[in-house]
């Protein structure tokens, strides 16, 4: 099992934006999201994906942003493919970056392969850090997306840590 952390400082997100780190769809990748809302109130949620270059992918039949309400205490989990509409054809990679009209909204990402059938989870959120949740499945790498929604430099220290919890490697950049 390997454990990735990624902290960047006083980064910190405003307002209501939730930053799903990575995404792929397509050529046998799947990215579900899956958004809760525990609150008694609905939540409008504004899904945009971005390539790795922070461009918002757009092209013929691509649906970019897309929308999705979540009633009070319950939880939508939807496809990327579904909500923007992608081929399965054609291979995307990624973030998506979600505005909530309720603060209250939380979410998490799973990535699948459907050769394999197994799934890494990550939770999502607006605080710019992450930690990938589970187990690497077998017979694929880790790999690993950075993003910087901000409009100036970030300073980024990454460490690799063990299932023992032993730091393995460290990084900054």
């Amino acid at each position: 099992i390997a454990w990735f952390s990624l902290a960047s400082g006083d980064l910190r997100a405003q307002g209501r934006s939730l930053f799903f780190p990575h995404f792929i769809s397509g050529m046998g990748f799947e990215t579900q999201v899956v958004l809760n809302n525990p609150s008694s109130s609905p939540a409008q949620v504004s899904l945009t994906a971005l390539g790795d270059d922070g461009v918002p992918l757009s092209g013929p039949g691509i649906h970019n942003p897309a929308t999705v309400t979540v009633s009070p205490h319950q939880q939508v989990a939807a496809q990327a493919s579904g909500l923007f509409s992608l081929t399965s054809e054609t291979l995307r990679l990624g973030w998506i970056q979600a505005q909530s009209s309720n603060s209250q909204v939380t979410a998490l990402e799973f990535i699948s392969t459907t050769a394999q059938g197994d799934s890494a989870g990550a939770a999502v959120g607006n605080d710019l850090e992450t930690t990938l949740a589970g187990p690497i499945p077998a017979g694929l790498e880790a790999s690993l997306a950075l993003v910087n929604p901000n409009t100036t430099a970030a300073s980024v220290t990454l460490q690799l840590f063990d299932s023992s919890g032993q730091q393995r490697a460290h990084t900054t950049f």
